[in-house]
């Protein structure tokens, strides 16, 4: 377990244990030790720990068990003997039973496929050897790792330490990818009790149908499946067809009836259209598609795009990669209605959704809508009657509470007209893009923009005794959160951003005409903005705003 990891582990222990001895010591004796702690170093907390740690519950045992193995799963650290559930087996014999008895702990398998042997740089198959041990070794601990799940479901997750070398083929025969093979079908045997599966993998032009990786393309679904969910990044580095058709043959697992999400890098389609895949589309609720990659013939505009979401009513997210699209023709037959969606990412190949997108949709529950370009250098912005992002806030921005976009995309008044559109958004998101070079009446983060999105106060009247009147709607009234990505090359004029701070923290909730509220920003974060001549927290409280509860990053 890596340092920051045990750090992390044994703050978690000590949060956990004063909860815990708190509520069940009756002498109550927890608080003497702390404040003892407080004036220690860590060796005399060593000291304490195992005895407080022995009085706690298993079943809180292994919920610190499970918060420390949370921490080290964003690494998705594969099996080895330094995993975090190992580590946890090998501290104490109590530990090791309590580890042992959670299934839970081991439902996570992440195979890491060793490093291929060399080939022609192995005359003496040394490598080879030494590459068969270490498969015997992990086909062991697959197993042991499967034993302690009982009957419980699995996350499978396959990936390989490095690509297979084309020189293989003329160097190794069958034979010598036996161990491999018998690793996968420890795997594969227990496919009924898949839950999810992810698989990063590369083929290159020297492997066959046969080769045992092959195999989690061609598994048939389960009779009675619990699968639901599926991640596919696949490399083809083959200039045909001749293992990328397992993907679209039948029997797949991905038949199972249970599937409800799908993830799909570029690369893993570039022989063959999306829906070609043994998918049963309207039982999914979540779709994430990147896109097709430059290599391939086909295209996916937002033309394809509303193919895919025609086929997917149940969808409750989706995040789609489009390819440029010209201003789509006006649709034949009704707008797609998805009537559960919620959250919609776009990110168009080059700035800018195609107008007419838009009113192809009817989405009542959508709720978070994201637009990020990944690509491209220079970027012309729009007017608000040319743009495909204003059009679609326009349609269904009464509804939206999450809404991030790239705000070089729009003119200045495009900007804020797209604004007004928002008036019930809480989180808010306007992002810049340092590679871009941009051109016309770009929209900029400036004093003006800000002043936009600030109350104006009547200085004279009063709303009720010490409030004062409001006498010009904000845009964004109900925004709590407000992050800006700014480019290191843009001067940001911090003045107008305390004001702008100041003007939405002044009351915690103001009423005005017609019902309608201004809500208190709860937090600002600044990313990029490094040319910083000014303190903010320190200038709110010179003037007097009340910042508790307010959080201000990046700065």
């Amino acid at each position: 377990m890596s340092s920051s990891l045990l750090q992390h582990f044994k703050s978690t222990v000590i949060v956990k244990i004063r909860g815990v001895t708190m509520q069940n010591d009756a002498r109550n004796q927890y608080p003497q030790i702390a404040r003892q702690h407080q004036s220690q170093d860590g060796p005399e907390l060593e000291t304490h720990f195992p005895l407080n740690i022995n009085r706690i519950d298993d079943d809180v045992l292994i919920s610190i068990f499970l918060t420390a193995l949370e921490a080290a799963d964003s690494a998705n650290p594969p099996m080895s003997p330094a995993h975090p559930a190992v580590v946890f087996t090998h501290v104490c014999r109590r530990w090791r039973e309590a580890a042992l008895s959670a299934r839970v702990l081991w439902q996570k398998i992440h195979l890491v496929i060793p490093e291929y042997p060399r080939g022609w740089l192995d005359p003496n198959h040394h490598e080879l050897c030494a590459w068969k041990l270490r498969l015997l070794k992990q086909q062991q601990m697959t197993e042991t790792w499967i034993s302690r799940t009982g009957e419980s479901q699995l996350h499978i997750m396959v990936s390989e330490a490095w690509t297979f070398p084309p020189t293989h083929r003329s160097c190794y025969g069958e034979q010598d990818y036996s161990n491999l093979t018998d690793l996968i079908n420890v795997l594969c045997e227990t496919s009924s009790r898949w839950k999810e599966l992810e698989l990063d993998l590369t083929f290159v032009s020297s492997q066959r149908s046969s080769f045992p990786t092959t195999r989690f393309l061609s598994l048939p679904p389960q009779d009675d499946p619990l699968l639901t969910k599926v991640r596919l990044d696949i490399n083809w580095n083959q200039p045909d067809e001749s293992l990328s058709h397992l993907l679209v043959s039948k029997p797949s697992i991905l038949e199972a009836v249970s599937l409800r999400s799908l993830t799909v890098s570029n690369e893993t389609m570039v022989h063959h259209d999306l829906m070609a895949l043994s998918i049963t589309w309207s039982a999914l609720t979540h779709l994430d598609f990147r896109g097709y990659p430059s290599t391939s013939n086909r295209v996916f505009n937002q033309s394809q795009a509303l193919e895919i979401l025609r086929l997917c009513p149940n969808l409750v997210s989706c995040y789609l990669a489009l390819a440029s699209d010209s201003k789509l023709p006006p649709s034949p037959g009704n707008p797609i209605t998805l009537r559960f969606l919620e959250e919609i990412t776009l990110r168009p190949c080059k700035w800018h959704i195609a107008r007419g997108f838009a009113p192809s949709l009817t989405l009542p529950s959508l709720r978070k809508f994201s637009v990020q370009s990944v690509t491209g250098s220079l970027c012309s912005p729009l007017p608000y009657a040319h743009s495909g992002l204003c059009e679609f806030i326009e349609r269904f921005g009464h509804s939206l509470r999450d809404v991030t976009f790239q705000y070089i995309t729009l003119t200045r008044d495009a900007l804020r007209q797209c604004l007004a559109n928002l008036p019930n958004v809480l989180s808010l998101t306007l992002t810049d893009a340092p590679w871009a070079v941009t051109s016309g009446d770009c929209a900029r983060i400036d004093a003006k923009l800000l002043q936009s999105l600030s109350p104006q106060f009547d200085p004279v009247g009063f709303h009720r005794p010490g409030c004062p009147q409001l006498r010009e709607h904000p845009l964004c009234p109900m925004m709590e959160e407000l992050t800006l990505t700014i480019n290191v090359s843009v001067e940001l004029e911090e003045m107008a951003l305390v004001d702008f701070i100041e003007s939405r923290r002044k009351m915690r909730l103001m009423g005005i005409d017609e019902g309608r509220t201004v809500t208190c920003l709860k937090a600002v974060t600044c990313n990029g903005h490094w040319a910083r001549s000014l303190n903010v927290i320190e200038e709110l409280r010179r003037r007097g705003v009340d910042i508790d509860g307010f959080s201000l990053e990046s700065w």
